[in-house]
């Protein structure tokens, strides 16, 4: 344990020893940067690389914390954690399963369009035919 430590600290070092860059022009690539330094720096490039790569919206964690709102409210706020979980977790899979069944209604719909289509094209050739 003591050796991964020692191996750690001189890869900090390592990277504390580099010159500063001087970096003039705005397309830096800070990313494909810290990938040139991979082979001298494995644990920073990849914390760098776990760090950098974060997305920028912030949708996704805005509505995972403002659900915790919608379920405790004014009535329930002396609800204990569990039931809270609880709550939320019954309200994920109510969202899931509806999700489930609206995407099982889209595909019995384009089936029956595709057979709508296929009896149509049929119709069409079978009254082409009596024409003749």
């Amino acid at each position: 344990m003591q050796t991964s430590f020692i191996s750690s600290n001189s890869e900090l070092q390592r990277y504390f020893d580099q010159p500063i860059l001087d970096i003039e022009d705005n397309d830096f690539n800070l990313l494909a940067w810290w990938k040139t330094q991979e082979p001298r720096c494995l644990v920073l490039s990849a914390m760098a690389r776990d760090i950098l790569t974060v997305p920028v919206s912030t949708v996704a964690s805005e509505a995972a914390f403002s659900l915790g709102g919608r379920v405790i409210s004014e009535t329930r706020s002396s609800l204990n954690p569990e039931t809270v979980e609880a709550l939320i977790c019954l309200k994920g899979w109510s969202l899931a399963d509806s999700r489930r069944q609206e995407e099982e209604c889209v595909t019995e719909l384009e089936a029956e369009m595709k057979n709508l289509s296929i009896s149509r094209a049929s119709w069409i050739e079978d009254s082409s035919l009596d024409e003749e």
